[in-house]
């Protein structure tokens, strides 16, 4: 199940934004929007990916239009935009690539030893 994040989840320390709940395992965090075409086909890609992992590598979702300052201050220009959460919380790389969950699975196989 994928958990929907709120600014307050994440930490903003000089442009480095952590997600204190992630630290120990990583994961992925989507930013999203629900008027977004592409954020609403990728969103149940990414929902198979988290039943897959569960919580040994949590998927998370950040609304854009409920976290306009948070997302304008992480540098978010579309939508949607999924990004690495390192084992220390910190948000790291941008995803890129296939946004399907077969693909979603091999990049988090390579970025953090952990295949699913």
């Amino acid at each position: 199940m994928i958990k929907e994040l709120f600014a307050k989840d994440v930490v903003n320390k000089y442009g480095d934004f952590t997600i204190p709940e992630a630290r120990g395992t990583g994961g992925m965090v989507m930013v999203k929007a629900d008027w977004c075409g592409h954020c609403r086909r990728a969103l149940p890609e990414l929902e198979k990916v988290s039943n897959l992992t569960g919580m040994a590598y949590p998927i998370y979702k950040i609304d854009a239009d409920k976290n306009k300052e948070l997302v304008s201050s992480m540098g978010v220009n579309g939508f949607p935009t999924i990004m690495f959460i390192e084992r220390d919380g910190k948000v790291s790389v941008k995803y890129e690539g296939e946004r399907e969950s077969k693909s979603i699975l091999d990049k988090i196989c390579k970025k953090a030893r952990k295949c699913y």
